[in-house]
């Protein structure tokens, strides 16, 4: 296939898209680092000498994570899938044929799904291009990205926001050495447990 002039103008909205995606995330990135660094739960060190024992104890309620980050988080899924979706409709613009309401980019983890939905959703997609897309479906064992992200998708635009949920109850660590006497060869021997 020969470059055009025009395969430029094709990409400045999937590549709009996936810039606004990666600025949710950047957001996001300086969102939770704030978010951590605000100390937002008080942990106390434990320790038990005579017994061994040393942990962890959560001093007060667990954090409650600011809603707006599972937006922030809705915000860069869909982008993402969005620049998925502009990207089958240049295809099948640069293909000479006429895109759909049905032109989309189809993920699935089933093959029986995916073999059903493929032409509708790619219809007007040149061969070459349906192989890549072939190439990256979540029925394809170490794709799991677009499955991951067709999930999360779906959950914030039909049911609800991607809940982000801090739970710590208690961290325990136990730890038991004994040192074994000096044998007759006077090598020593540590020897422990946990």
């Amino acid at each position: 296939m020969k470059y055009k002039p025009e395969d430029h103008l094709r990409m400045i909205g999937i590549r709009t898209k996936i810039a606004r995606a990666h600025a949710h995330g950047q957001e996001l990135d300086g969102r939770i680092r704030s978010f951590i660094n605000s100390h937002p739960a008080r942990i106390s060190y434990l320790q038990r000498p005579n017994l061994h024992e040393h942990g962890w104890i959560l001093k007060s309620e667990p954090p409650v994570v600011p809603s707006d980050l599972s937006a922030l988080i809705g915000d860069m899924l869909y982008n993402f899938r969005s620049a998925l979706d502009h990207m089958i409709w240049q295809l099948v613009l640069a293909n000479g044929e006429k895109p759909s309401i049905q032109n989309q980019f189809p993920i699935f983890d089933s093959p029986s799904e995916y073999k059903r939905a493929k032409n509708r959703r790619l219809q007007g997609v040149r061969k070459d291009a349906i192989s890549v897309i072939d190439r990256y479906q979540p029925i394809n064992e170490d794709k799991i990205a677009l499955a991951h992200l067709n999930s999360l998708g779906n959950i914030d635009k039909h049911r609800e926001l991607p809940v982000i949920y801090v739970h710590l109850e208690q961290i325990n660590m136990r730890e038991t050495i004994k040192l074994a006497p000096p044998r007759n060869n006077g090598n020593h021997h540590a020897h422990g447990h946990t």
